[in-house]
């Protein structure tokens, strides 16, 4: 489609003008691509912009499993360039409620942990880091707190990263974690 050729490009106003279109059609995908209407004003920094078509896409009443989880990440990322931190909030939290497997409710955790992060809240940050590594310890986002020191060395946090790298193959940072889990 034009919309996915111009976004490729980095045409962000000729993508999201092509999708634009597609919405007025109300075709059979026109939650998609309100979907991404709101990802090109995103990439183009217009955040209320981006705001404005994620929230549509939010409230379509043809929007299916995986646009309406799309579509509140998206709009949680636009509230927290925002930094609008409760909007951030809200939206994560929407696309946990309405993620279709493990990978993306793991996700919309690894998003709320970061944006606690953000704000300094230490212990939601913790407390939702270990929701994500007991819950979903095989996904990509669980991997990547691993990565990422996402713990900040907490001691009980050590048991869940450890198991978390374990799942991903990744022996060495088990081991480091699953020791540090042993001595606390």
């Amino acid at each position: 489609s034009l919309g996915r050729l111009t976004f490729a490009a980095g045409q962000w106003d000729a993508s999201a003008d092509a999708y634009g279109r597609y919405v007025a059609l109300n075709g059979p995908l026109a939650d998609y691509a309100q979907n991404r209407v709101g990802n090109a004003h995103f990439s183009a920094g217009r955040y209320e912009q981006a705001a404005t078509a994620y929230e549509a896409a939010v409230r379509r009443p043809d929007v299916t499993a995986p646009v309406l989880r799309a579509a509140w990440h998206g709009l949680g990322d636009t509230r927290a360039r925002q930094q609008d931190w409760a909007g951030a909030k809200a939206a994560y939290e929407g696309a946990l409620a309405a993620a279709p497997d493990d990978e993306d409710r793991a996700a919309a955790l690894w998003a709320l942990v970061q944006l606690s992060q953000a704000q300094g809240d230490t212990a939601s940050a913790r407390a939702t880091l270990r929701r994500l590594w007991t819950d979903y310890p095989k996904t990509g986002p669980a991997y990547q707190a691993v990565t990422r020191d996402a713990d900040g060395g907490d001691p009980a946090l050590q048991y869940g990263r450890g198991v978390t790298a374990y799942q991903r193959g990744d022996n060495a940072r088990a081991v480091d974690a699953l020791n540090r889990a042993a001595d606390d």
